[in-house]
C-alpha cells in the first residue's frame, strides 16, 4: 500500500514544479521516479519456463539496484572506469535503435587472411553502417555516465568505434583469449569519411606474429551499444591476419 501511495504522490509531483507542469526538459532535475518512466515488465520473474531464469523484479525501476543486497557492496562507477576491480553502474540504459536502423561494420584492410610485412606502417580501414559516428566523450570522466541516444533525424545510434588488435597461437588455435591482453587499440573519434569508412594508422606496424583485429562499437559514453531485438546477426566485425 505505502509503495502505490509513494507512486501516486510522486506522479502529483511529477506535474508540478512550483506551480508549473513538467516539461521533457525539465525531467532532468528531478530527483524521483516519474511514475510515465515506470516499466511494469519488472513487477514480475518473467514466468520462466524450460532452463529459462527468473528474472530480477522491482516496482521502481531498479533506481536504487546499486545501493542493493544484489550489487554487492559495489562502488558506484560515476563516469570512471573500473580498472581493479568491479562496480555499479545506476544509469538507464538509454534509448533503442529500431531493427532497421541497427548499425554494422566491416574491415576494408587488412581483410581475412591478410599478410602484412613486419614492423612496417599499416592502415586499418573500417566501414561503418546506420551510425551516427564521431561521438566519443571523455572516457576517464563520462564512462558510462549517460543513455545511450539516437539521433532525431536518423534515428541511428549516436556513438563511436574503436579498433583493437591481439596476439594469437595460430591461425588454427583454438585458445579463449584474454581481454585485459592486446597490443593495440584505438577509440576512433572523428566521423566516418564520405564513402563510410574510418581509417587507424598502425604507426610501427607489428612484430612478426599472428593477429586477430576486432572491432567495438558503441555509444557516444562507450557502451556497447543495444538493440531492441535478441536474435539478431553481429554489429562488429573479426579478421585473422599474419605479419612477416
Amino acid at each position: 500500500m505505502r509503495l502505490y501511495l509513494h507512486l501516486f504522490l510522486a506522479a502529483i509531483l511529477a506535474q508540478s514544479c512550483l506551480g508549473e507542469t513538467v516539461t521533457r526538459n525539465q525531467t532532468h532535475r528531478l530527483l524521483h521516479l516519474d511514475s510515465r518512466a515506470i516499466q511494469n515488465a519488472s513487477f514480475h520473474t518473467g514466468n520462466p519456463t524450460g532452463n529459462q531464469s527468473a528474472s530480477l523484479t522491482s516496482h521502481n525501476n531498479f533506481i536504487n539496484f546499486c545501493i542493493s543486497k544484489h550489487a554487492l557492496g559495489a562502488r558506484l562507477m560515476n563516469g570512471t572506469q573500473s580498472r581493479n576491480n568491479y562496480s555499479c553502474n545506476s544509469i538507464p540504459m538509454g534509448m533503442i535503435v529500431a531493427p532497421e536502423q541497427m548499425p554494422s561494420c566491416k574491415f576494408k584492410h587488412p581483410h581475412n587472411l591478410s599478410k602484412l610485412k613486419a614492423n612496417k606502417q599499416f592502415n586499418i580501414i573500417l566501414e561503418i553502417k546506420k551510425m551516427v559516428t564521431g561521438n566519443f566523450v571523455n572516457p576517464n570522466a563520462s564512462y558510462f555516465a549517460a543513455p545511450q541516444r539516437l539521433s532525431s533525424e536518423t534515428k541511428e545510434i549516436i556513438g563511436h568505434a574503436h579498433v583493437v588488435i591481439q596476439s594469437i597461437p595460430s591461425l588454427k588455435s583454438t585458445a579463449v583469449l584474454d581481454p585485459r591482453k592486446f597490443v593495440f587499440f584505438k577509440g576512433i573519434d572523428n566521423p566516418v569519411s564520405k564513402d563510410g569508412t574510418s581509417t587507424v594508422v598502425v604507426t610501427r606496424g607489428l612484430p612478426a606474429g599472428t593477429y586477430r583485429l576486432g572491432s567495438i562499437l558503441t555509444a557516444a559514453n562507450h557502451q556497447p551499444v543495444l538493440a531492441g531485438v535478441a536474435q539478431r546477426g553481429l554489429f562488429d566485425d573479426v579478421v585473422y591476419f599474419v605479419v612477416e
